[in-house]
């Protein structure tokens, strides 16, 4: 079976799992999503697509109106001010706005690994300790990148500058990471893909740690399903079915990786602004573990490491987090 037959089987498993929604009252008129525009966010890039469109043959009485956020924060704010229904984001972003209120609920998973934390080719930075007196970028605040990189930090014995230590955290958005790590702006990073995969395919920054030697063997909530909790109670049938359809597209990613590929690269272009060789984006996707398995444990356990990097208290409840 050659590329292209394996795309068109792929997709059309997509396309025959996905339960189209009856139009009726129990869907709502419209529905606002946001996502980003990175490997870990590739069920929301393949449902929105324009060559697959899986979401909208689901639904075909539901407006969708799609939102691009370049982290999870804005999205959530975007939520909290009712700009915003859904939205795909990091899993330490997610318990961070469930920790200090209840108004958000998990509807599904659909990542897990995808963070690299990379060091400047050429500089000084061979491990972990070598971090000390050094500028380590990261997107954004609370990023599942920053919380990643905090917990590695404490266990080896390092503190950010923001905590009393010696390491430098900067923020840097992933579309200037390059001139950052081509200048000596920074001398590592943590970074989700495909841009670790981009800085490391143009010779600007090498592997401290992959995916899976970051945390848990890669096994956390990378990128979850996010929803307010009242749109989900007025549109519980939508929300259940929404769900189901964004499981379903996970599994297809999962068990059909490389046919997606043309389709993710052509969507970065898109949505990213840049062209991306195919190599990139094949790097990205086996870096990432894209499934829809979640459960309450697994929550607890990244929730330590967002206690850990100083964005949640001690003793937050995580009970309803996972909207069921």
């Amino acid at each position: 079976m050659n590329r292209m037959e394996r795309l068109i089987g792929a997709c059309a498993a997509v396309a025959a799992l996905a339960v189209r929604a009856p139009v009726s009252a129990a869907n709502p008129p419209m529905a606002r999503v946001g996502y980003q525009p990175n490997i870990a966010m590739a069920t929301g890039i393949v449902g929105f697509c324009p060559q697959k469109q899986t979401y909208y043959k689901a639904f075909p009485g539901v407006n969708f109106n799609n939102s691009l956020f370049t982290n999870g924060q804005k999205a959530i704010d975007a939520m909290r001010a009712g700009a915003l229904d859904m939205a795909f984001v990091g899993g330490g972003p997610a318990i961070m706005a469930y920790s200090k209120s209840k108004d958000l609920v998990i509807l599904a998973n659909s990542a897990s690994g995808a963070s690299v934390l990379l060091a400047r080719r050429g500089g000084k930075v061979r491990r972990v300790a070598d971090l000390a007196g050094r500028r380590v970028g990261v997107p954004a605040p609370g990023t599942n990148q920053d919380i990643l990189l905090r917990y590695q930090l404490a266990l080896n014995g390092l503190r950010p500058t923001d905590r009393g230590g010696k390491v430098q955290v900067v923020l840097v958005e992933n579309a200037a990471l390059a001139d950052s790590f081509r200048h000596g702006g920074l001398d590592a990073a943590c970074v989700p893909e495909p841009w670790a995969s981009r800085l490391e395919r143009e010779g600007l920054a090498t592997v401290l740690l992959s995916p899976t030697q970051l945390f848990n063997n890669g096994a956390y909530p990378a990128t979850v399903l996010l929803a307010r909790r009242d749109f989900v109670t007025g549109n519980r049938d939508f929300a259940k079915r929404f769900a189901k359809v964004t499981d379903v597209i996970t599994r297809a990613i999962s068990q059909h990786p490389d046919t997606f590929i043309p389709i993710l690269g052509s969507e970065m272009k898109r949505l990213a602004g840049q062209d991306w060789p195919s190599v990139v984006i094949r790097s990205a996707v086996l870096r990432t573990r894209f499934t829809s398995h979640i459960d309450q444990h697994e929550v607890a356990v990244f929730a330590n490491l967002v206690e850990l990097a100083g964005y949640r208290s001690p003793g937050q409840s995580l009970d309803g987090i996972l909207w069921r």
